[in-house]
């Protein structure tokens, strides 16, 4: 098994992201990889603006528009004439950011955690959908929440290896590109976690070491 990591600034645009799919189908053919993807850009910056706006009770969330119409220039660029599954699921995970931004806002870290996740989110999805298209391997997206288990210590959990292994075994066995997110998790109770910024590395590690290295 093979860990890949692109940060954000590996996928900053419809250029960048071809490459990074080109790199992995070089190495898919034959064995399993997983590929561990940050937010694309400076996305979380953006979306620590939208965080900040939200806070402060600015209702037109001007950061929002600008994280959206930056990844509909991407998708328009990866799918010219096509990507109609991409685009569908991008647009659900704004929603379901958006729905998020309709809440009170309540603690800073649980907030935190709710919004800025999404980049991560829709930056998988995207270079999913592109290995679909273009790749010819098989791509399985994993929801990272649902294999990283964490403490409920918001933007810095502490991950629970154990029951982290232990999903991440049973998850992650087929061939294939196995689409996972950086930096995020989930609580023993669905919440969703982050583990810190400037640790991403930690989650090519953790994959690397779940699997013995092999």
């Amino acid at each position: 098994m093979r860990v890949f990591k692109f940060g954000g600034a590996s996928v900053k645009d419809a250029e960048a992201v071809t490459n990074v799919g080109r790199i992995i189908t070089r190495f898919a053919a034959n064995e399993k990889l997983v590929v561990v993807v940050s937010a694309m850009g400076k996305t979380t910056n953006a979306l620590e603006n939208v965080l900040h706006e939200y806070r402060e009770g600015n209702t037109d969330l001007p950061s929002l528009k600008v994280v959206k119409e930056f990844h509909q220039d991407i998708l328009n660029g990866l799918f010219p004439n096509n990507g109609i599954k991409a685009r569908e699921e991008v647009a659900a995970l704004f929603a379901s950011l958006e729905q998020e931004l309709q809440k009170e806002p309540g603690d800073y870290g649980y907030d935190y955690d709710r919004i800025v996740p999404h980049g991560e989110m829709i930056s998988t999805r995207i270079i999913h959908h592109w290995l679909k298209e273009y790749g010819g391997h098989r791509s399985l997206w994993h929801d990272t929440r649902n294999l990283v288990i964490t403490n409920n210590h918001h933007r810095r959990a502490t991950v629970n290896w154990e029951e982290t292994k232990k999903r991440i075994t049973a998850e992650v066995e087929s061939v294939g590109v196995h689409m996972v997110q950086g930096f995020i998790g989930s609580d023993g109770e669905g919440n969703t976690t982050t583990l810190g910024r400037g640790r991403f590395r930690l989650y090519g590690i953790s994959f690397w070491a779940l699997f013995g290295g092999g």
